[in-house]
């Protein structure tokens, strides 16, 4: 096999190398004759490829002398395709290449380029790239007269949009703010300037102005807060912070955008506005119990502020809910101070009470009392901190004191406060001191009173649907003054109107409802903004009555519990009473008497006093009544004892 191998080796070799020197020699005398068809035979017979057959024939200088027939014969001698065109091209008069021999088979397509095609269809070629070019620099031509004639067109649309601002801001001078707010909206929609143009921030500023100059606040929450958010460095920003400030208060605005106003450099601005800054954001992070970032801005605010008693109250609450008791207990203290010195009488009474009540939750009921009484007899916080005084007296087991305290809170002072368990409380304390005639006439007060009220508020649970609660509550206010019932009790809307939660939705919902009102007016005027801004608000106003219905059904319901309770309570002390007055009898009947009754004698401020008789009351002692009403608990066995024995052991 090496042989074989070898020998076929050797044959390629030497094969190649007659080509080659076949190849060698035509070439060398390509100059001085010119190809036949001998030759090319003799060039394809030695092996050549058919390009290489090309590249010998094209080093020819001299016509090829060949003629077409010539051409015709080398085909049917299998001469390649590339290499009978590249002939026809070198005959003079040229050929037909790739013709068809007859008896031959059809022509093998050649890679040999005609110079004639190739020169034509470079001309084509470039008289296309001519005409592309044409039509793009005639579509550059058009592109920028439609660029020009847009610019034209959008500069007399900016043109009339300035003369708009200009008629906006003589508008809202002259009191007309709906059209001055349509004519500033107008160029924020429709004249294109920029956002962060110096002429959108204008028109923004001025619609922010005039909508709330026209009592709007719901509705333009999001424009007023992207005025502020354009920065400190804007000529408005302290005007539109306190735009903000309204929007936030009326409409209950609440955004997470707001952290955003923490990074804003505010040291060169006035102490004044720094102040109402700090207390802003640090209202905010307050009401999403982030005590940290609240505390640090509560604590920028400036001694003089007209906020800082507000600031410290805020703060306390905080720390207080925190269960930092002693932290609280100095900043309600500051509250107090702060607020003495700018006579801010609300912040004051909200921390006497806070710290009335640190000091009853511990057991300090001396301290409590002290603080109730701090708060002013005209306040409307006085009824609470009286109903509060009295369960100080009752803890303390101060019964005459306590006693006292509850026929001031059933003075006409305080007729349109309910408590359910006032008269449990006082039926608890005449059971205490064994005036079981008395404990026993409050508890059928209390049940002629308070279970109507039980009963009719639980029947309306019972049924109702959450738009009944809302048209409950509202039904209250379309009856006042007209003998028109009402769904609920009005003891059970009291307490609903009681609760600072519901009040704070209330006037929420008043706002939105005027807005809507005005909205009725002005939507049109607005255009787009207009017309969305009243869906939206009447969509909201849907949702916000049903969150209304459902938190006033919280209210209601928490409210009957409270009275279920108390009922049960009441039962409680009904049973005590029975039970001490068979001990009565069966101490009677053995002839023990029950003991000495206790003494009534305590030693009393000089400001406090006996009341003569139920039912008289006076504005400047409702707080300072005492009850003179004798112990006929024993000291000695705990149990009550006969009154009647009672008095024929003293009269011995």
């Amino acid at each position: 096999m090496n042989m074989k191998h070898n020998s076929a080796t050797t044959r390629h070799i030497r094969r190649t190398a007659t080509a080659l020197l076949t190849v060698a020699m035509l070439v060398s005398a390509s100059s001085a004759w010119a190809l036949n068809k001998d030759d090319v035979l003799r060039l394809q017979s030695s092996g050549l490829s058919p390009d290489l057959m090309v590249q010998v024939i094209r080093a020819s200088t001299d016509p090829v002398t060949l003629t077409p027939a010539e051409v015709d014969e080398l085909r049917a001698a299998g001469v390649a395709q590339p290499v009978l065109d590249e002939l026809c091209m070198r005959i003079a008069g040229g050929c037909t290449p790739g013709a068809a021999v007859p008896g031959v088979g059809p022509a093998i397509p050649g890679v040999g380029p005609s110079l004639d095609a190739e020169m034509q269809r470079q001309q084509q070629l470039e008289q296309e790239r001519l005409r592309m070019e044409q039509e793009r620099l005639e579509a550059e031509a058009a592109a920028m007269r439609q660029r020009i004639a847009a610019e034209q067109a959008q500069n007399q649309q900016m043109t009339g949009a300035f003369q708009g601002l200009a008629t906006a801001d003589r508008a809202y001078d002259q009191g007309r703010y709906t059209e001055a707010a349509a004519a500033y909206n107008e160029f924020l929609t429709s004249a294109g300037a920029l956002p962060s143009s110096a002429e959108y921030y204008e028109a923004l500023c001025g619609f922010v102005r005039a909508m709330h100059a026209r009592d709007y606040r719901y509705v333009i929450r999001s424009r007023a807060l992207e005025a502020v958010l354009a920065g400190p460095s804007k000529p408005h920003f302290e005007e539109m912070f306190g735009i903000l400030v309204d929007v936030s208060n009326d409409a209950q605005f609440l955004d997470p955008r707001f952290e955003e106003l923490g990074t804003f450099p505010i040291s060169g601005l006035s102490q004044s506005f720094q102040d109402e800054f700090n207390f802003f954001l640090g209202r905010y992070f307050w009401q999403y119990n982030d005590s940290t970032r609240a505390i640090a801005l509560f604590n920028n605010i400036s001694d003089g502020s007209p906020d800082k008693a507000k600031a410290h109250y805020l703060a306390a609450s905080m720390l207080l809910n925190e269960q930092r008791n002693q932290d609280a207990y100095g900043q309600f203290e500051a509250a107090i101070r702060r607020a003495s010195e700018t006579g801010n009488a609300e912040v004051m009474e909200l921390a006497y009470l806070a710290l009335a009540r640190i000091a009853y939750e511990v057991g300090q009921y001396d301290a409590a009392l002290y603080y109730y009484q701090k708060v002013e007899d005209l306040s409307f916080r006085h009824p609470r901190a009286m109903f509060e005084t009295m369960w100080a007296y009752f803890m303390k087991q101060d019964w005459e004191r306590m006693l006292g305290a509850v026929h001031s809170l059933h003075s006409p002072y305080y007729a349109v406060r309910f408590w359910p368990d006032l008269y449990v409380v006082e039926a608890a304390a005449y059971l205490a001191i064994c005036n079981l005639d008395e404990a026993e006439d409050t508890l059928l007060t209390y049940h002629d009173i308070v279970d109507p009220i039980r009963e009719e508020t639980n029947a309306f649970i019972a049924t109702a649907t959450p738009p009944d609660y809302w048209n409950g509550m509202t039904g209250y206010y379309d009856s006042l003054g007209t003998n028109d019932p009402i769904a609920l009790p009005l003891e059970t809307v009291r307490y609903v109107l009681s609760q600072a939660e519901f009040l704070n939705r209330l006037e929420f919902m008043g706002q939105l409802r005027m807005e809507s009102a005005l909205l009725a007016t002005d939507a049109a005027s607005l255009g787009t903004f207009g017309q969305q801004a009243d869906t939206q608000l009447t969509s909201d106003l849907q949702t916000k009555e049903i969150e209304a219905g459902l938190e006033i059904s919280m209210l209601v319901r928490s409210f009957a519990q409270e009275l279920d309770e108390w009922n049960l309570h009441a039962q409680t002390v009904g049973i005590e009473i029975s039970t001490s007055r068979i001990q009565i009898i069966d101490a009677t009947m053995e002839g023990q008497g029950g003991g000495e009754a206790g003494s009534s004698v305590f030693v009393l401020a000089q400001d406090w006093q006996l009341w003569p008789f139920e039912g008289e009351y006076w504005l400047d002692e409702v707080d300072n009544f005492r009850g003179g009403i004798t112990n006929y608990r024993s000291d000695t066995t705990g149990q009550c004892i006969n009154p009647a024995f009672s008095a024929n052991l003293s009269e011995e």
